[in-house]
């Protein structure tokens, strides 16, 4: 084979597994830096045991587990309500999304271990702080 091609292809194989490696650490990474924790008051967000995002439970207006493809551009079942969000979620096939009541990005998106359970228990603890306030 001419020396040429070989070293194309070489670098061809050398550009495809550091797209691969760029693009795949962050998202699955992501899985051990992002923490959620439901409070008494909020839905508190952690990077790497710093609280990046408090959401207080008497601003969320709904919670739902979407599949991560509406979070895709490309995707077929890409949603568009949910483009504008705040995303701290890594790659999973569903995540949570919720919807506030107030601010600018209204919209945000996680991704816990068990995306049924924990929407679940934000549901719970929201319904609980709406009792405490009445």
């Amino acid at each position: 084979m001419n020396t040429r091609v070989t070293d194309m292809l070489g670098v061809l194989i050398a550009i495809f597994a550091a797209t691969a490696v760029v693009v795949s650490v962050p998202i699955y990474g992501l899985r051990l830096a992002l923490k959620y924790s439901v409070t008494s008051l909020a839905l508190e967000i952690r990077l790497l045991g710093l609280t990046m995002c408090r959401v207080q439970l008497s601003d969320i207006e709904s919670v739902e587990v979407v599949p991560f493809a509406a979070l895709v551009l490309i995707s077929p079942s890409f949603r568009k309500d949910l483009f504008f969000s705040q995303h701290w979620n890594a790659y999973r096939s569903r995540v949570v999304a919720i919807k506030r009541r107030s601010g600018l990005i209204r919209r945000i998106t996680i991704s816990p271990a068990d995306p049924e359970q924990f929407s679940k228990l934000i549901r719970e603890a929201v319904l609980t702080s709406a009792e405490r306030v009445v």
